[in-house]
């Protein structure tokens, strides 16, 4: 962060940048300031979306859909149910939009019977 600070500021002509200097020891303070605002906000971006989620923003985007925690669950599968459970729409009312609806709640019936209606 600081090599970028350096870059930023030496065409701007207004300091002498120099090593072991005042502005040297201030852009190096402002360096370490600002390379944690950029891992807090990294980490705010992957917890953001369900995709990169993980832990704690896993476990939020989960409970934001009515979820429960599931141990053992591969990451990836808890994943593709958050999405699946966003992604419901009126057009799921259908038989093949039921059994994506018993698979988003992480059920697994053992057989899949369909009943015919007589006509």
């Amino acid at each position: 962060m600081k090599h970028t600070l350096y870059t930023l500021l030496e065409p701007l002509g207004l300091y002498k940048l120099r090593q072991n200097s005042l502005i040297d020891a201030e852009l190096a303070a402002y360096g370490a300031g600002l390379s944690l605002v950029e891992q807090a906000l990294e980490e705010l971006h992957a917890q953001a979306f369900v995709q990169t989620a993980y832990g704690e923003g896993l476990l939020r985007h989960e409970k934001l859909v009515g979820l429960q925690e599931r141990g053992g669950v591969a990451l990836h599968t808890r994943r593709q149910l958050v999405l699946y459970r966003l992604s419901t729409s009126p057009f799921d009312f259908t038989l093949e939009g039921m059994h994506g609806s018993v698979r988003a709640r992480a059920w697994t019936p053992k057989s899949w019977k369909t009943r015919r209606t007589r006509a």
